[in-house]
């Protein structure tokens, strides 16, 4: 009798074996039994499979229904030839303890992992996937392959744990109606790249062979900022860039014209002379300034070399050109050679070089290792003295005339006296021949 009520019901469906098992539970234990249908099941109406299914169960237009405390549905694969994939499935409807998720759950059962998990009360399209594979994340009209959109700051988070033995270190990137960042969200949740709203096309290009253009496409060089050239293209690192204390520099085609470009350094209210200064450095060591008093210093030594002249060089000059140095206000002696000058006498110049060990208006020796020399001046000071010293050489070559004429004057009469004296001598001789032949 009970075989019998166990197909007629099995006949019927899944609804058919509970009804089967209704029955079968009125009857002594002994007599339960699973039911095994060998063939094609068809059901045509809903079905609830649980032990808390009851009679006229309400489907609200489910076609099946599982009723559990713990509804699962696993899928078990019993293959058993080489090279066939054999991993037991299940779909998990809520966790099974006490205080667990409401979820819904793809479970790898054989690797005992949960790859796929949506939690109860997860917002409308928290995932969504259209018709051509773009996939949207809060929203059912992805634009593009993957869409993500929120209320407020949609963010991607990117998390390295600490698992795997490696520091744990977690970034974000998001944007929002101001900006698009890339947060460090392990450090105060820094955000060390940013990109504000309206930024316009080109802002940073990095061409496929790794130049990086600022405002321009393809960088001509490693780095390229781009700009007319007519424009100021201003760049600068410091705390205020307009303000100061800042370090400028840049292209200054609509400040200087055409062609030009410029460094400066702006200062501030807290600046300590000879800030605000240009330096320049090899080797962590200060090799040439420029400082506020328009001072140059190059090759100065010190803990903080400063320049004390307009050019300050610790080391020697050469130059392979002409050196120019003075102005139109420089006193240029050519009035040593003014008809009125007062030519100090030579004999005075040798009891001063005498007394002080120096020419007159040349500053001495200790003078010029204490505070320097004006190159200017001295060549100036260097000058008078060889125009001087040619008023004394013309002044010598002068005497040296008129002694030659007065030389020439002596040498005459000496000639006249001598060609005197010859004519005397032989008119003597004449004389004493002539007495001896009277004899």
């Amino acid at each position: 009798m009970k075989i019998r009520l166990t197909r007629w019901y099995a006949d019927r469906g899944v609804l058919g074996i509970f009804v089967c098992l209704v029955v079968g539970s009125m009857l002594p234990e002994r007599a339960l039994s699973d039911s095994v249908i060998p063939d094609d099941l068809i059901v045509q109406g809903a079905q609830c499979v649980g032990t808390p299914c009851v009679n006229d169960e309400e489907f609200d237009g489910a076609t099946i229904k599982l009723k559990s405390e713990t509804p699962i549905i696993k899928f078990e694969d019993t293959s058993v030839s080489a090279g066939f994939p054999t991993t037991d499935w299940q779909l998990t409807a809520n966790d099974t303890v006490n205080g667990g998720a409401n979820r819904f759950s793809i479970e790898d059962v054989t690797s005992a992992r949960v790859p796929f998990t949506i939690l109860g009360g997860a917002a409308s399209h928290a995932l969504f996937v259209n018709a051509t594979g773009q996939v949207g994340f809060g929203t059912s009209t992805p634009g593009l392959l993957l869409h993500l959109s929120t209320s407020n700051t949609p963010a991607v988070r990117l998390e390295q744990n600490d698992s795997g033995g490696f520091t744990a270190q977690t970034w974000d990137i998001g944007a929002d109606h101001q900006q698009f960042f890339i947060q460090d969200a392990t450090n105060s949740n820094s955000r060390p790249f940013r990109i504000g709203v309206t930024a316009p096309t080109n802002s940073i290009d990095i061409a496929a062979d790794g130049r990086v253009g600022f405002g321009v496409v393809s960088g001509q060089g490693s780095i390229h900022i781009g700009g007319a050239a007519t424009d100021d293209i201003f760049n600068g690192i410091g705390p205020n860039l307009a303000a100061g204390p800042a370090f400028n520099f840049g292209y200054s085609g609509g400040s200087f014209g055409r062609g030009s470009g410029f460094f400066n350094v702006r200062p501030d209210a807290a600046e300590i002379s000879p800030n605000p200064s240009l330096r320049f450095a090899t080797a962590n060591v200060q090799r040439m300034i420029i400082d506020r008093e328009q001072r140059v210093g190059i090759g100065l030594v010190g803990t903080n070399p400063i320049p004390t002249q307009r050019l300050d060089v610790n080391g020697n000059i050469r130059a392979s050109g002409s050196f120019i140095a003075g102005s139109t206000t420089l006193t240029v002696p050519d009035y040593v050679f003014a008809s009125d000058y007062k030519l100090r006498p030579l004999k005075d110049v040798a009891t001063f070089v005498a007394q002080n060990r120096h020419l007159p208006e040349i500053p001495p020796a200790h003078e010029i290792q204490a505070r320097g020399v004006d190159l200017s001046e001295m060549q100036m000071l260097l000058l008078k003295k060889i125009e001087e010293l040619t008023l004394y050489t013309l002044q010598q070559a002068e005497t040296d005339i008129q002694q030659g004429k007065t030389t020439d004057t002596h040498q005459q009469t000496l000639d006249a006296i001598a060609t005197r004296l010859t004519a005397l001598e032989r008119q003597q001789k004449r004389v004493h021949v002539g007495q001896r032949k009277n004899r």
